[in-house]
C-alpha cells in the first residue's frame, strides 16, 4: 500500500468508493458523487490522504476534508446531498452544527472512502497522515 495526496487521477477511484458509501443522499444522486469526487480528488480548498495498491492509481481508501464555506447552500450538488442527509439523521445538536455550517462561518466536511479489505495497520496511519494534513488546513 501506498499513500498519497488526492490527484485528479484518482477520480474514479472516490466515484466508486462514495457510490459504496451508504450515504443515501449521495447514493440517489449521480451528480451528488460526481461533485464530491471531484472536489475531493481536485480542489484546493480540500485536503486529504489517498491508499493506493502499489502502483496501480486506484485509491482502496481515502479521507478528505472540504471547506464548506467555499460552497454556499444551493451551488454544488454532492456538498447539499451531504448537508441535506445529516439534517435528516443527525440529533439536535449535530443538525446545528450543519446549520453553522454556512458560507460566513469557517467549518470542514470529512469524506471518506470506505475502507473493505483494507488492513488496521494501514486505515490507522491513513489517519494518522490524514491528521498531519488537517493541522495546516484552516477550520474551525
Amino acid at each position: 500500500f501506498e499513500f498519497d495526496d488526492p490527484q485528479e487521477r484518482h477520480l474514479e477511484s472516490f466515484r466508486g468508493l462514495l457510490r459504496a458509501s451508504g450515504v443515501v443522499g449521495l447514493a440517489k444522486s449521480a451528480a451528488a458523487i460526481e461533485s464530491l469526487a471531484a472536489i475531493a480528488a481536485k480542489d484546493p480548498a480540500s485536503v486529504g490522504t489517498v491508499v493506493t495498491a502499489g502502483d496501480i492509481d486506484d485509491a482502496v481508501a481515502f479521507a478528505a476534508a472540504v471547506r464548506l464555506e467555499h460552497y454556499p447552500p444551493g451551488t454544488v450538488a454532492g456538498i447539499d446531498a451531504v448537508r441535506q442527509t445529516l439534517a435528516q439523521v443527525a440529533p439536535p445538536t449535530a443538525r446545528a452544527l450543519v446549520d453553522a455550517a454556512r458560507p460566513a462561518t469557517r467549518r470542514g466536511l470529512v469524506v471518506r472512502g470506505r475502507y473493505v479489505n483494507v488492513p488496521p495497520k494501514v486505515v490507522a496511519s491513513l489517519y494518522t497522515l490524514f491528521r498531519d494534513d488537517l493541522d495546516d488546513f484552516p477550520v474551525d
